[in-house]
């Protein structure tokens, strides 16, 4: 039974749950945080004045692009001003619709300074012309900012009556569309700067400052809203500063919700030099090219990347990645045994970060608890329920559903609050979606998502079951499995879709083994009765995740 005992135990007992529910787990934090700090005062601080010139942000593709310190606070302060003479107020909405770029992180700066809300979309590489056409109706910027690249949401910002538009600058000359300017031309045209906008206590609690867009691996997107208060928790409680300066590689989009943290707060108050992707690479070898040339010392993968480093032969030999300190999984979640067999063929260890746009680090991982299977263990002051269907809490080691409340939780979904409604139980928990475990020394499993579950007649079935078993094969690079209808038995079956490593002349034989390889370690009811099927390539969001509602709706035509 889950308690408040041992490593759990606090002084502190939350008075909506204290009398009801006394398998909620609780941990307290022992920091003390000023009301008044702004997240700007923990950013723009004293390094500034000792260490003005230490580069931030460079441009990976044109490494003579630097930001520095002492430049992105004058850029910021320029970039607020110009927002405020387009006639942007408190609460508008500001949007970015690009790759990577050194003045992406600044733009949020500037929103912030300026009182704005910061919303990085989706671009054209990640998105189809209707998912940016949903997204700018759930967000109705006042402002948006475009890779010259982005034609199609170009036209969709014309189309939605978009009132401002400009376009970044490019190294490469590009003729500007009719009656378009670019952010420098616009918001740089001044030497004039502002000071920040001060956040009462209750704004920084319950208004947004970015929103960030779900994954849309179950449909339609959301924008989730993040407040500042969430934001100034995270850097006090779940990061250290660097001493010495620190150089990552940024590998995913700048519109998930990871980037916000590793990409753009951790430059400033960590010491960290950040090589930023004008484009997302396509290979792991482009990324592997990166860390050698510029010694990176620090990454973030989606697992299918990481996987990449056990499962192709010769890799991590071909390249030198002896700089790589820290490196961490995320976006969704990563295999124990792949982790291993990462480990084993690269030398290189990753830490699983468990997280989710709506709430992020309210666990806490580690290389050790990582390779033993685990997602982390709870962080300070987050509430934590693990419930059967009906709700009731289940006891320790049980699974059940994850519910979450604490600092970083999010208000709900921007426009929405019917899904708002839907996000957060009748005791104000936020309802993750995600099958998990906790055992008897406080570490946190996941087991599966609570929509991916498969009912084959009486009996449930967790694709990570058959998945862990699958992933093992010499010949898969990466797998999924879903449950399809037999019409014939009125219920659902398992199908496996994978990718291969290298194809074969006889790849009907080779699907054929695998099934026969998987179905040999399963037992019988749990088994591939909806066979086995091969990809070029999986569906995926951004961010890596597998969109398995699309791979149902193939499997059930």
């Amino acid at each position: 039974m889950l308690s408040s005992g041992q490593q759990f135990k606090s002084s502190k007992v939350e008075p909506s749950t204290a009398s009801s529910n006394k398998n909620v787990v609780f941990n307290k934090s022992t920091t003390s945080v000023s009301d008044e700090i702004q997240l700007l005062d923990l950013l723009f601080n004293k390094k500034y004045d000792d260490q003005p010139d230490v580069p931030l942000f460079i441009d990976l593709n044109e490494p003579s692009r630097i930001m520095s310190r002492s430049e992105l606070k004058i850029q910021t302060q320029r970039f607020a001003a110009g927002l405020k003479r387009m006639g942007l107020q408190r609460g508008d909405v500001v949007a970015i619709c690009s790759p990577g770029n050194i003045q992406y992180p600044m733009l949020f700066y500037a929103s912030l300074t300026a009182g704005c809300v910061f919303v990085p979309m989706r671009h054209s590489t990640l998105s189809s012309p209707e998912e940016i056409a949903n997204d700018l109706d759930t967000i109705r910027p006042k402002l948006v900012v475009l890779h010259p690249s982005e034609t199609e949401a170009l036209a969709l910002s014309k189309k939605a009556e978009i009132p401002n538009i400009l376009m970044f600058s490019t190294q490469e000359k590009t003729d500007l569309p009719l009656g378009i300017q670019t952010v420098d031309e616009v918001l740089l045209s001044s030497d004039e700067i502002t000071e920040p906008y001060v956040y009462t206590k209750k704004e920084m609690e319950s208004t947004p400052c970015c929103l960030y867009f779900t994954s849309g691996s179950t449909g339609r997107r959301k924008a989730v809203m993040i407040t500042q208060s969430a934001l100034i928790w995270f850097l006090l409680h779940y990061l250290s500063p660097n001493k010495s300066i620190f150089r990552y590689l940024t590998v995913t989009s700048f519109s998930f919700l990871s980037a916000l943290p590793v990409y753009i707060l951790l430059p400033l108050f960590s010491n960290i030099s950040t090589f930023i992707i004008s484009q997302n690479l396509a290979s792991i070898h482009e990324i592997c090219q990166a860390i050698e040339k510029h010694r990176i010392q620090s990454l973030f993968l989606p697992p299918y990347l990481a996987y990449c480093l056990g499962k192709e032969p010769g890799i991590a030999q071909k390249y030198d990645l002896s700089s790589i300190q820290s490196a961490c999984v995320g976006g969704t979640m990563a295999d124990q045994s792949m982790m291993h067999l990462v480990k084993e063929n690269s030398g290189l260890t990753f830490v699983n970060i468990y997280g989710m746009t709506e709430c992020f680090a309210m666990l806490k991982n580690n290389v050790q608890d990582t390779l033993a299977g685990s997602v982390g263990r709870l962080e300070v002051d987050h509430y934590i329920r693990i419930v059967d269907r009906e709700g009731n809490d289940v006891d320790l080691g049980k699974e059940g559903e994850l519910r979450v409340k604490g600092p970083t939780t999010t208000l709900g979904y921007y426009r929405n609050p019917e899904a708002t409604a839907e996000l957060f139980d009748e005791q104000g928990y936020l309802k993750t979606g995600d099958i998990c475990k906790v055992d008897e020394n406080g570490l946190f499993y996941h087991v599966t998502r609570l929509k991916d579950l498969i009912k084959y007649k009486s009996n449930h079935i967790y694709p990570i079951e058959i998945e862990k078993i699958l992933i093992t094969h010499p010949s898969i690079s990466d797998c999924a499995v879903v449950g399809i209808y037999s019409k014939d038995e009125g219920t659902e079956h398992p199908r496996a879709y994978v990718t291969l490593v290298d194809h074969t002349t006889d790849n009907d034989k080779l699907l054929r083994e695998i099934q026969e390889y998987t179905d040999s370690q399963l037992p019988d009811n749990k088994r591939l009765r909806g066979g086995v099927v091969e990809l070029d390539k999986f569906p995926r969001t951004g961010s890596g995740k597998i969109q398995r509602f699309e791979l149902r709706q193939w499997a059930n035509k």
